[in-house]
This record gives C-alpha cells, structure tokens and sequence, in this order.
C-alpha cells in the first residue's frame, strides 16, 4: 500500500486527526510528524484505531521530532508516496525544496478568510444582532487561529465611508464578544502573540488620534479588538481576537483591496448578497463560500482550499481498451 507522510501543524486541535483519516479512507498507511503544539491527540486517535482493529492501526504511525532533522526526514520523504503539510509558509517552502521530485507535496498552508456583508443584511435590527453574535463566533472559535477564521469584515454603509452602519455594527461586535469571553474565553496569550496585539492597537489609536480613518472600538483591558476602518483598504489580522470592520461604499470596493492577496484568500462568509455578488466573490479567489454561523466549521467532506480532500490523495488511471 502507499505511505502518507503527514507534516502536522499545532494550531488547531483535530485537523491532524483528520488528515489521517482521510489517508485511510483511500487504503494507504500513515506516518505523521507531530506538531509540538500538538503533540497528544493524534497519538490518542492512532493507539484507540489499534485497539479496536490491529490491521487498520498497524496502517499508522505518529511520532515527534524537531522539525529540521535530516536523518529521519531525508528518510520519510524519500519512502513516501505523498507528503501532506499543514504549517507556515516557511514550513512549506522546506518541505518542497527537500522532498523529492517524484513525491507530490500537497499543502495546505497560510490563508485568509474574510466576511462580506452587503447592505440589504442590515435592514432588521433583530437580525443584525443576531449576525453580530454570529461575527463574534466565528473570531472567537480557536481564536482565530484556524485558516477559516475571518481577518476582517468588509460592511457596505449607507453612508459610504463615513462608516455609519459599520460604527454601529462594529459596537454590536464588542457587546458580543464580551459575552462570549463568558462561554470561550480567550486562551492565555504568548509574549510574541501579546505584543502582536498591543501593537494593532496602539497603531488604531494613534490613527484615531491623528484624525485617521482608524478608530480601536474595544476596551483597554478587553481580550479582545475591535478595529474599524473607514476605508476599503486590508491588513491581514494578528489572531488572537482581533478583527478589522471596513466600511466600504460597495463590497466590490472590498475585492479590489483583496486583490494583491488572491492566492491566500480562502473562506469568504457573506450575509445579504445575491447571486450576482456571490458569483462576483467566487471569481475573486475564494475557495468556500459560507454563513458566519458555519464559518468556522466546514464540512469535513467538502473540498479544502480548493481541492477534493480525497483525490488530491489518489492517482486516478485511465483505461482506454475494450
């Protein structure tokens, strides 16, 4: 049988499961690189398979080890059939210079998601409360870390970039995110991620201060930012509960900005748009269209950055005689 090597990433708990059941499901073996951020759940899935069926679990391997190791990486790379990498775009970039060149590496790195909401979504104050708590679940699952999260919020207004409507529902963001610190409150913060944070905002609240288009909505001591920009521009947020609300005069405004980004784009969640919007999105690079209440969880089955999750594993053959 084949042997995938799964190259594991720690930032979400349970993808690393997936991946290897997506191998197994196609009849090939696994061998899996944990994630030091990481190191437990996998190991838990492999050793409860084995126990329920010693053939299927003797299909799986999962071990850690320092990224970087050449005597088992030289190793694993040249016996595998395929190579599944979930990380950064460094872990990437080492992966493809040192598989060989025969070996697909087939990755699934760093992405934007985005949500998109046209005007027509704002019309019942009920609704929009309720999008708002939708928006603020779709941040706080994870914090952000997952490639589905959003990094920012693109609101058509009536008031063009005065940001009327946007000020309003980015302040329903902050009533909602301070509520859902009570059901999933933030994880503790790293150094490196906690001044990440503080500079995003102290960049808001210079901008405001100058009379920019940039104003921090969110408390000092909240653990969580709400950023609102009156401009259809884009900055790629950094996690850990911080999202960026644009007002723009149409969402068309909003692809334009993203365009520079259009190979990272991936997840777009979209409230208010017809068909000709959501056709409009699709040809901008998006790979998945879906609600905020689905945002962060796609479907398991459906395709992954644009690939089906079980094809890309296997080598589909043509037989072309009687």
């Amino acid at each position: 049988y084949p042997v995938v090597l799964h190259v594991l990433a720690g930032n979400i708990p349970g993808v690393g499961v997936t991946s290897l059941v997506r191998a197994l499901l196609v009849r090939a073996g696994s061998f899996g690189k944990l994630a030091a951020g990481e190191p437990l759940l996998p190991v838990l899935f492999a050793r409860a398979v084995a126990e329920q069926d010693t053939a299927i679990g003797d299909a799986m391997a999962v071990a850690y080890w320092p990224g970087g190791d050449v005597a088992i990486e030289e190793t694993a790379f040249r016996e595998a059939d395929a190579i599944v990498v979930y990380g950064g775009a460094r872990a990437l970039t080492e992966v493809r210079h040192r598989a060989p060149p025969h070996v697909p590496v087939l990755d699934h790195g760093p992405r934007l998601s985005i949500g998109f909401v046209a005007h027509d979504a704002l019309a019942d104050h009920g609704t929009v409360a309720v999008l708002a708590q939708d928006v603020a679940r779709a941040v706080a699952t994870f914090d952000q870390q997952g490639c589905v999260s959003p990094h920012a919020i693109y609101m058509e207004d009536q008031a063009g970039n005065a940001g009327g409507d946007a000020a309003r529902f980015a302040g329903l963001m902050v009533e909602a995110l301070g509520d859902m610190e009570h059901e999933l409150p933030r994880g503790t913060l790293s150094p490196d991620e906690a001044a990440a944070v503080r500079e995003a905002r102290t960049r808001a609240e210079f901008g405001q201060y100058a009379g920019g288009t940039t104003e921090l909505l969110s408390a000092p001591d909240a653990p969580f930012s709400v950023i609102l920009h009156r401009d259809a521009g884009f900055e790629p947020s950094c996690l850990q509960r911080t999202i960026h609300v644009h007002a723009v005069r149409s969402i068309d405004d909003a692809l334009a900005a993203l365009r520079s980004h259009r190979p990272l784009l991936q997840s777009a969640a979209v409230a208010g748009a017809d068909d000709a919007l959501l056709r409009r999105i699709a040809q901008s690079g998006f790979t998945r269209i879906t609600s905020f209440a689905q945002m962060a969880w796609p479907d398991p089955a459906g395709p992954h950055d644009g690939r089906g999750p079980l094809t890309e594993l296997v080598r589909l053959v043509s037989v072309e005689i009687s």
